[in-house]
């Protein structure tokens, strides 16, 4: 495999440097927020983003080539996720060898009050979307994204996600309101 499609945080180019991206849509699959038992890269119990085969479904993303870098490095930043083939997934006559990281499905476990995706995350994740896509990709990852009952730690203040970026108050406050929309609760540090 040559190129990975990112759905998550590798839509926000300021997270890596593999380039040239290029805009693709997924058929096939959505994502979900999945709460698993332990994550490796923390040592504890963890909420991931995570693609989902739903055959009636797709979602839009970047894929961009793995390049001189090689995969070890991206294996690692995307550490509790598995590597799979997205080739059957992608537009007829678009390029081979694309990989779509995602969990397995026997990792997932029963949310408990420890589990819960952070703010920090997911405003990376927005702010890549509204770059790529604008707004309205930013609606769109919200419709084709599942589990937001899972709940969001408000880390804003301290961010614990490790590839944070500035993101402004008003694309803050857009995800807020789009949390509450989806009963996404909200808890706070």
């Amino acid at each position: 495999m040559d190129y990975f499609f990112g759905y998550g945080s590798l839509v926000n180019q300021r997270t890596h440097v593999h380039r040239p991206c290029q805009k693709i849509t997924l058929t096939g699959w959505r994502r979900a927020w999945w709460p698993v038992a332990h994550h490796p890269a923390y040592h504890r119990p963890a909420v991931l983003l995570t693609g989902v085969r739903a055959p009636n479904s797709s979602i839009d993303g970047l894929m961009a080539p793995i390049g001189d870098l090689g995969w070890d490095a991206l294996d690692k930043r995307e550490a509790g996720y598995g590597r799979h083939s997205a080739d059957d997934s992608l537009p007829d006559g678009g390029p081979t060898g694309v990989a779509v990281y995602a969990v397995d499905p026997a990792n997932r476990c029963a949310p408990t009050d420890e589990h819960r995706a952070t703010l920090s995350y997911l405003d990376v994740v927005i702010q890549g979307y509204w770059d790529e896509f604008g707004k309205s990709g930013a609606e769109a990852f919200f419709e084709t994204t599942d589990g937001w009952e899972v709940g969001f730690l408000n880390d804003r203040a301290a961010p614990t996600y490790p590839r944070t970026q500035d993101v402004p108050k008003d694309i803050q406050d857009w995800i807020d309101a789009s949390l509450a929309a989806k009963g996404a609760p909200i808890v706070r540090l």
